[in-house]
């Protein structure tokens, strides 16, 4: 009687092995390429949520908006006045908007400058802007 021997080889198992990492070689670029493309276009949307929000506060708030110069409405007071919620706390406990490419709290603010050409307001988020 034959003795059925049904494991694999060292070289077999070697093979998968080799065959397993080319796969993964081949792949990885491709998904740190999406992952990347993800984080842009979620920073791409927290910057819209920060303008859109300081639009909400600019109409409430008309009379704290110079014409003259830009004014700057930071990211905490948008936290503190309900315009944005944030879910994430800092080390010293306060709420903050994190940075979806660094994972960092987002600094600064939305710049609000009036545009007397056409009569409106631009918003633009400036990493630099405090009040």
């Amino acid at each position: 009687m034959k003795n059925a021997n049904k494991a694999f080889t060292l070289v077999e198992l070697l093979a998968v092995i080799v065959i397993l990492g080319i796969i993964a070689f081949l792949i990885f670029p491709n998904v740190s390429k999406t992952i990347e493309e993800s984080r842009e276009k979620a920073y791409a949307r927290q910057i819209s949520i920060l303008e859109q929000a300081a639009q909400k506060y600019t109409k409430e708030h008309i009379d704290a908006i110079s014409e003259e110069n830009s004014t700057c409405i930071s990211i905490d007071n948008l936290i503190s006045s309900g315009y944005i919620s944030a879910k994430d706390k800092d080390s010293n406990g306060n709420y903050v908007v994190l940075n979806p490419k660094t994972d960092e709290p987002l600094v600064g603010g939305v710049q609000v400058i009036y545009d007397g050409t056409y009569q409106q307001y631009e918003y633009k988020y400036n990493s630099s802007c405090s009040n």
